[in-house]
């Protein structure tokens, strides 16, 4: 109910002028009161006025109380008001007869002025609390927008209300980026307030006929109905884009946060609202992969890769226990002695049911599921047990490389998990080198400065994998205490052809050595790649040249490359 029970509006129906006059004294100072003289007057005014509670007299020559009632009830825009019907008889027939047709009490005249105050608010109440049930079951407490059950509701009677006429109706899925991180790091609060905003911003990018919602979490969704081209939903898209290239200012801070967009059309890509719904899932999912910041139609490719990708997280959560997991090494190379110095362990997944499973494709899952924290610690932990065997037997112990995911750092134990791995399997810690991306500084973390310190404290190297592929930041190279900076492979596979990727490998290698930190070159897979390399002085390279991944690492010094 829109109004509160000071200012509600009461309308009585009732052919004796003087029935209503009564009534008025005993309301007037508390509601707004209206009146009819006769059932046609009364339904004509609840028509137009919309009153929040109606009093009804039974007896009118015209049209009777019940013959109201039932005209009320049948129309879609009077039919929740409720009624109380006022009459001068008392019978047990009468008021079964009333409450059948949906009156909500009945009134006895004479009336007495404390019985109608009573009786009205009593019906103002319920109907106020059955609004603010209605509110909660069908809106978002925090943006105010309808809730995935209005969602759905809404969206099936759009779908067949455009099947009708010919014309479609796009459903936007939307989902926040990195919106995890942000309240993670700065707080519930700040998160929430991102959420409103972003449900203004959404308001302002659509029609008054369309329809945002959302769904839960950081996932909205926005109807755009009777479309006669799925262009008109790509220039929503669009716009939502730019819109959200604003920075947004909470607390004093400054931040913008992108949207990743999903498009599903219906009846091309669905004709029901959970096909819609899971289909425009599936192309929000595909701009997350594709970079984010972006949107994606639908197409069945996407979903039968949602469904590959739905069967491989059920594996891959057994993937463990199963003993199908398994550590690789891949040697790091002297580029002047071709000397193995070291092996970065990479992850190798055998499934009895998918086969070989490409790390690109399961490290991505892993981390967005949550396995990468119980995954990373068995890859640390393996290799520790195998490089501590293997050193023992060597006169020049090999150093080890393995990379870390930024979701390891999350919950703060990292560095004493390390340090735990280290002290059971014996393995020196200064032969320990840990990978991170770029990715892990971007966050807000202020834990993530002190973790890496932390590490670094125990001996460990630090390396900054994938160098080149990210923002590449300097800062980052002198504000974190780095050993090792590694040039991606992309810039190493067409070295020779390239004069852009020579210049820029030969800038990366001088403002590394000017840090003081060893340069490796990842993805060497031919002699020129390596002479080329050895002029710009390159510390070590790693890549199929020398070996590929294997369970064991060769120590044969590549003398005839």
């Amino acid at each position: 109910m829109s109004h509160t029970l000071k200012t509600a509006t009461v309308l009585v129906v009732d052919d004796a002028l003087d029935s209503i006059e009564i009534v008025n004294q005993i309301l007037q100072d508390d509601y707004r009161v209206l009146f009819a003289l006769c059932g046609v007057m009364g339904l004509s005014i609840a028509q137009q006025q919309k009153p929040d509670i109606i009093l009804l007299d039974v007896s009118m020559p015209d049209m009777d109380g019940y013959q109201v009632c039932r005209e009320l009830k049948t129309n879609p825009d009077t039919r929740d008001i409720p009624v109380i019907f006022v009459t001068g008889k008392n019978e047990d027939e009468d008021q079964e007869m009333g409450f059948h047709l949906g009156g909500a009490d009945y009134l006895t005249k004479p009336v007495r002025p404390a019985t109608v105050k009573v009786r009205v608010k009593n019906q103002l109440q319920l109907r106020q609390n059955e609004a603010l049930i209605m509110q909660q079951a069908l809106y978002d407490n925090l943006t105010h927008l309808p809730n995935r059950n209005l969602i759905q509701d809404r969206l099936r009677y759009m779908i067949a209300k455009d099947k009708r006429e010919s014309l479609k109706t796009a459903l936007l899925f939307i989902d926040l980026d990195d919106f995890k991180t942000i309240n993670d790091t700065l707080g519930h609060d700040v998160g929430d307030q991102l959420l409103v905003e972003a449900a203004k911003r959404l308001r302002r990018c659509v029609r008054e006929a369309d329809m945002v919602g959302r769904l839960g979490g950081d996932e909205f969704v926005v109807i755009l109905a009777e479309l006669k081209q799925i262009d008109s939903a790509i220039k929503v898209a669009e716009t939502i884009l730019a819109t959200f290239s604003r920075p947004i200012v909470i607390s004093d801070m400054e931040m913008v946060i992108t949207a990743s967009i999903g498009i599903a059309v219906s009846p091309d890509d669905g004709d029901n609202d959970k096909r819609l719904l899971s289909n425009a899932d599936a192309a929000m999912y595909q701009s997350k992969h594709a970079g984010r910041n972006n949107y994606h139609l639908f197409n069945e490719a996407m979903n039968l890769n949602i469904k590959r990708r739905m069967v491989m997280e059920h594996h891959l959560r057994h993937a463990l226990e199963r003993n199908e997991l398994k550590v690789h090494y891949q040697a790091i190379v002297d580029v002047k002695t071709h000397t193995v110095l070291g092996a970065e362990a990479l992850l190798r997944w055998h499934s009895p049911k998918l086969g070989k499973v490409a790390p690109d494709e399961f490290i991505g899952l892993a981390e967005q599921s949550g396995l990468i924290e119980s995954i990373g610690e068995f890859v640390l932990h393996q290799s520790c047990v195998y490089f501590q065997e293997l050193n023992q037997k060597l006169t020049q112990p090999l150093f080890l490389a393995v990379n870390i995911s930024p979701q390891q750092f999350r919950r703060g134990y990292f560095p004493q998990l390390v340090s735990d791995i280290l002290k059971e399997t014996g393995f020196n810690p200064r032969q320990l080198e840990l990978e991170v991306t770029e990715g892990l500084l971007l966050a807000p973390q202020s834990n993530i400065k002190t973790a890496l310190q932390d590490l670094r404290d125990l001996g460990i190297r630090l390396s900054m994998d994938d160098f080149g592929t990210g923002y590449s930041s300097l800062s980052y190279l002198r504000n974190f205490p780095f050993d090792t900076l590694k040039i991606d492979r992309s810039f190493i596979m067409e070295l020779e052809q390239k004069p852009e990727d020579q210049a820029l490998v030969t800038a990366i290698i001088a403002m590394a050595h000017a840090l003081g930190l060893k340069v490796v070159a990842e993805g060497v897979e031919n002699r020129a790649q390596l002479n080329l390399l050895a002029t710009k002085q390159c510390d070590m390279v790693q890549g199929f040249l020398f070996s590929r991944p294997e369970p064991q690492i060769s120590l044969k010094k590549q003398s005839g490359i």
